[in-house]
C-alpha cells in the first residue's frame, strides 16, 4: 500500500506539523483539537497529491511533552 511504501515521508511530514507547535499551544484549551485538524489538513493535502481519498479525522492518541 501507499502507507507501507511512503510511511517514512508521512511520519516526517506529521512530525514537522507537531514540531511547529509550542508547548503552550499544545497544552492550551483546544490545543490538541487544533493539532488534530492541522494534521488532517496536511495529510489530506498529501493524499490529494497522490490521487487518494481524504481521511475524515486524525486522532492524537498519545502525546508526551518532556521538559529538559
Amino acid at each position: 500500500t501507499m502507507f507501507q511504501r511512503e510511511g517514512g515521508q508521512l511520519v516526517f511530514m506529521l512530525q514537522v506539523v507537531l514540531a511547529a507547535r509550542s508547548e503552550e499551544e499544545l497544552t492550551s484549551k483546544g490545543g490538541l483539537e487544533q493539532l488534530s485538524k492541522d494534521l488532517r489538513y496536511q495529510l489530506n493535502g498529501y493524499l490529494k497529491a497522490q490521487d487518494l481519498p481524504p481521511v475524515k479525522s486524525v486522532v492524537v492518541q498519545d502525546l508526551f511533552l518532556i521538559k529538559s
